[in-house]
């Protein structure tokens, strides 16, 4: 049964279509898509699908792994291109590794204890991260998606 609404019924107003549920009117609607003055109506079939867009970056053509030693002497960490990246600090470490941009210190860096793990890094490139460590030589490693 149709539960539509005429707009000025009696002198051939528009027609909406709306499901009648308890009383109350509940517009209908067609989800169309398209840039601006484009509209494409959805259904199932190709080219007419609603476009979803899931996330950024799924589906690596490749990863990117490797390990590097931090020393006293603030440096970057090597070229490697990488869209996402993980660091973690080797366990067997003896002392926390700080990470962060060009000059990193003790008290500007994203401290690493041993054993700890960088959150997802959005990068163009690993070199774009310095690390430094105050005491000995420390170990890093790096897993990204390239």
């Amino acid at each position: 049964m149709a539960d539509d609404i005429t707009a000025n019924p009696g002198v051939g107003g528009a027609i909406f279509a709306t499901d009648e549920i308890a009383g109350r009117h509940f517009p209908r609607e067609k989800i169309a898509w398209g840039v601006d003055g484009v509209a494409v109506d959805t259904a199932d079939a190709n080219g007419a699908r609603f476009p979803v867009k899931i996330g950024e970056g799924l589906g690596a053509t490749a990863v990117v792994a490797g390990q590097a030693t931090v020393t006293g002497a603030e440096s970057a960490l090597s070229s490697a291109v990488a869209r996402r990246v993980r660091i973690r600090a080797l366990i067997g470490n003896t002392d926390t590794v700080y990470l962060g941009p060009t000059g990193v210190t003790a008290a500007t860096g994203y401290p690493l204890e041993p054993g700890d793990l960088t959150p997802p890094l959005e990068l163009s490139n690993l070199n774009v991260v310095h690390a430094f460590t105050p005491t000995g030589s420390q170990k890093i490693a790096f897993l990204g998606e390239v």
